[in-house]
């Protein structure tokens, strides 16, 4: 039996309650990370996005570490490591995060949380113009997404009236951050595989940390985080404690008893959340446009994950 047949065969003998547990797991880390794009956007009033990052990225790391210190599996992790860790943080965290941020004070935390669902479909084309992986059956999904993407990233009018729209700086900066965010996975994905995945996720999060304090000091983040009101301090606490420290650790929790393909597939719901939480909380408009745009993205994305799918399952051997 072949290493997919013996994860299925693992996922299929395991407890239903167990099964519930994770599917519940990985529905409340994409319910969280949704309302992160509404958070974030709601602290960059009072904080620089260097000075959100570096501060969330230490309440994270901080979170993590107890959590697997409460575990007995808090390590560090051999020096030789360090500079792919670093590299890692610079691409998934760094650039990533400041790239949002930025992007969202330029944009509606609806848009940019709609275009971060191309995130699948970006990390396939790279992934086959780096490594050679399969885009065979996955073009029309491609297609679809990048259509959606347009007609957010239009809201409706034609594509040379967009380009003089305000928000589309902010949009064009979320598209550059779904390409850190696949390179990060592309590279970082045989790394994680032979290490403990959380305790990978304290390393970069700490590193993050790391490189983004000079910015923090340069930016007067301590300033930021005195002078923050009651609701500020809440969203702070929200990113770094919930999304990025207890969500990851639902995630991974998730992926104990299911199929990683299964617990992706949840991350299509964040956009959703994001949605709704922006039109209920932020008061931003919800259009037609928008809509239908991330309608397209989300059933592109879907094609293609499901083109591989099939890919996969008619290329193995009968288990």
């Amino acid at each position: 039996m072949n290493k997919a047949g013996t994860e299925r065969a693992a996922v299929s003998t395991t407890a239903p309650d167990a099964r519930t547990i994770a599917i519940v797991q990985a529905l409340a880390a994409v319910v969280v990370w949704g309302a992160s794009f509404a958070s974030t956007k709601r602290l960059l009033v009072e904080m620089s996005p260097e000075s959100i990052l570096c501060a969330r990225a230490a309440l994270g790391t901080a979170f993590v570490s107890v959590l697997l210190a409460a575990r007995g599996r808090l390590r560090l992790l051999p020096a030789r490591d360090w500079p792919q860790i670093a590299g890692f943080a610079l691409l998934g965290l760094v650039a990533t995060q400041i790239l949002q941020a930025y992007a969202l004070e330029r944009s509606s935390s609806a848009n940019t949380a709609w275009l971060v669902a191309l995130n699948p479909v970006v990390t396939a084309l790279l992934a086959a113009w780096l490594i050679g992986e399969h885009l065979s059956g996955k073009l029309a999904g491609l297609a679809v997404a990048f259509g959606g993407a347009l007609l957010v990233l239009s809201g409706g009018h034609s594509l040379a009236q967009a380009l003089t729209l305000p928000s589309t700086r902010g949009d064009l900066l979320t598209l550059v951050s779904t390409v850190s965010w696949a390179l990060y996975t592309i590279y970082g994905r045989t790394f994680v595989s032979r290490h403990d995945p959380a305790v990978v996720t304290a390393h970069v999060l700490g590193m993050a940390a790391i490189l983004c304090a000079p910015f923090f000091v340069m930016r007067h983040g301590w300033a930021q985080l005195s002078a923050l009101s009651p609701m500020g301090w809440v969203c702070l606490l929200y990113l770094g404690i919930a999304c990025s420290g207890l969500a990851f650790m639902l995630y991974y929790g998730a992926l104990e008893h299911l199929e990683a393909s299964q617990v992706a597939a949840f991350i299509y719901v964040e956009p959703l959340i994001a949605q709704a939480l922006s039109v209920i909380f932020l008061g931003e408009p919800l259009t037609a446009s928008l809509l239908a745009g991330g309608a397209a993205i989300l059933a592109g994305v879907w094609l293609v994950s499901h083109a591989e799918a099939r890919r996969v399952s008619a290329t193995e051997p009968p288990v």
